[in-house]
């Protein structure tokens, strides 16, 4: 079972995986910017950095992790909780390795302390094995002729599983786990595996609270990490105006139950940590990014929330959404789909 500490506290884990409970997120930072937003994460007491290869940026996230010691932000490396994820197209066993490899080469690391599944479809990789590392997007997904992505036949989650556990084994990473998993997909893959899952990363906010996704988690010792905890989506700066963060009914919220002070941005923060998540936000705003890293902890905030809850669960009702739903993923049917409960 997950104990909650504080913001800048741990979540323990099954396998003795312990994390910090506030993370920082790369995703959609833009090339030039992700580089100087990590090091002041670190700065910022951030310990938590959320990677991945679809990102395409963990050559100048690794440059600042290498920055941020060389410059004692941080005494050296184990300070960091390091995460990334496998891509669709390296699901096949004999690719995960190699994917993994060369995350860690561009994150200048020997070791990730969490890799993650992506998501749980496995895509026809676009070179043969052994052939030059592959970097344009259209690589990242292959089309088929419904338009949608290309699966490679004959792969399932367990076979990608089994290699996942393959590099525990040769020590390149600590401890694996699920994204965007669903429930079913989440149970069947503890049930089969050797070495547990002990994170399955997936979108939760008020209005998407995965209360039964997160109970499962729960009863197997499994940590909840979300991601979108602000209820922006996927459709760039556009996103941003219709996210939760900008709902009137979000921003009346925060100050009616937290404090005339406290932002829509804070408010969804603290309500994902008052659930003892682990939650990753992100910025390249380096007062937004500070703001962020002070939060206080779920036990200042447990009060309030209880006083408020049911007004708190009746505005997620209200404004219930998925914001993270790639439509490219559901053209075709196959055995997994559907992705998401």
């Amino acid at each position: 079972m997950a104990t909650r500490t504080t913001a800048v506290g741990t979540v323990v884990a099954h396998g003795a995986a312990r994390m910090p409970a506030l993370g920082f997120g790369t995703w959609q930072a833009k090339p030039g910017e992700v580089s100087a937003a990590v090091r002041i994460a670190i700065q910022s007491g951030f310990r938590l950095i959320d990677c991945a290869r679809i990102y395409r940026n963990e050559a100048e996230i690794g440059a600042a992790i290498a920055a941020a010691i060389d410059a004692g932000d941080i005494k050296d490396r184990q300070e960091l909780f390091v995460v990334s994820k496998l891509w669709n197209t390296d699901h096949e066993p004999n690719r995960v390795e190699e994917a993994v490899r060369r995350s860690l080469a561009d994150l200048k690391l020997s070791q990730l302390d969490l890799y993650l599944i992506h998501w749980p479809v496995a895509w026809r990789h676009p070179t043969p094995i052994g052939a030059t590392a592959y970097d344009n997007v259209s690589d990242y997904f292959p089309r088929n002729a419904a338009g949608g992505c290309d699966e490679a036949p004959g792969v399932t989650l367990e076979h990608t599983w089994a290699a996942m556990e393959a590099l525990v084994d040769l020590g390149l990473v600590k401890h694996i786990g699920l994204s965007n998993c669903n429930a079913e997909q989440t149970q069947r893959i503890w049930d089969f595996a050797r070495i547990k899952p002990v994170a399955n990363q997936v979108e939760c906010h008020v209005a998407l609270p995965q209360v039964a996704l997160r109970a499962l988690h729960e009863k197997l010792g499994m940590v909840t990490m979300a991601y979108c905890p602000l209820g922006i989506g996927m459709d760039g700066p556009e996103a941003a105006a219709v996210g939760l963060i900008n709902a009137p009914e979000i921003v009346q919220l925060a100050k009616s139950c937290l404090g005339a002070d406290v932002t829509a941005a804070d408010f969804l923060l603290r309500w994902n940590l008052l659930c003892g998540n682990v939650v990753l936000t992100k910025s390249v705003k380096p007062d937004r990014i500070r703001q962020a890293a002070a939060l206080p902890g779920p036990c200042h905030d447990h009060q309030a929330f209880t006083d408020h809850l049911r007004e708190v669960t009746a505005v997620g009702q209200l404004l219930a959404r998925r914001v993270c739903n790639p439509t490219f993923f559901h053209v075709t049917a196959g055995p997994l789909f559907p992705l998401l409960d």
